[in-house]
């Protein structure tokens, strides 16, 4: 009896690993490629996303960060460093993505300037680092719940990010995402069926203008993202991330 329940034990625990849309063991590199279909200057380079840790806090709540590394366009030593995050209940089963959140986009502004400046031939300082990111303010996150099932109501709820700097301000609105069901799908690191996939609006208005974009994603269970492709709204596509390999 000892044996079976010992045995029951793990096929539970088997299936509640498995059940999040995304990998929860640190150390796992998930490596991507990326694609821009600018008129101006498109590119394919592969970027880095690796779980750095997932902790469970005082809620059951699993916390799971990613950290990502880009390279620059146009500049082979430059880097983007960027960390991403999870959360994962499994008391309903429920994944969410922050697709972003507010003090990431926060520091991905100042990573991209201070890169910027770096490869113009300018090193700002620690304080001015400092500086920047006081004068930089973000608020709100935008999210992507992913149920352990698919709902029976396609409808994703909206969600909504500011950035203000100076006079200057830029909004950012998830909107109109729709849950489209269980898809499989095939990449260079592999087959993976039952993704879920979804889909939805980005509406991004700043000074330059107002700027949509449509993105349908597919989801892994145990991985997370495996595919993402950005259209704009006459649908010609403008970038696309596919999973290329997963290093453990």
């Amino acid at each position: 009896m000892k044996h079976i329940a010992v045995l029951c034990a793990a096929l539970l625990a088997t299936g509640v690993a498995s059940a999040q849309y995304i990998n929860m063991e640190p150390g796992t590199t998930l490596v991507y490629t990326e694609s821009m279909a600018t008129d101006k200057d498109p590119f394919t380079a592969d970027f880095t996303s690796t779980v750095a840790s997932a902790e469970t806090g005082a809620d059951g709540v699993i916390t799971v960060t990613l950290n990502e590394v880009h390279k620059v366009p146009g500049n082979e030593l430059g880097e983007i460093k960027a960390n991403e995050y999870y959360t994962y209940n499994p008391a309903d089963g429920l994944t969410v993505h922050y697709v972003l959140r507010a003090d990431d986009y926060r520091d991905q502004m100042v990573e991209f300037m201070v890169e910027t400046l770096k490869s113009q031939g300018q090193y700002p300082s620690e304080s001015d680092i400092a500086e920047l990111r006081k004068m930089i303010k973000v608020k709100g996150d935008l999210k992507m719940p992913l149920p352990a099932e698919t709902p029976s109501e396609p409808k994703i709820a909206n969600s909504s990010m500011k950035l203000t700097a100076g006079p200057t301000s830029v909004s950012m609105n998830l909107w109109e995402g729709k849950y489209l069901g269980k898809e499989g799908i095939e990449t260079p690191a592999g087959k993976f069926d039952d993704c879920e996939k979804v889909s939805y609006t980005l509406k991004t208005t700043s000074p330059q203008g107002n700027e949509r974009t449509l993105n349908t994603v597919w989801y892994a269970k145990g991985i997370g993202i495996v595919k993402q492709v950005a259209t704009d709204k006459k649908g010609k596509e403008i970038s696309s991330v596919v999973l290329k390999e997963i290093k453990k």
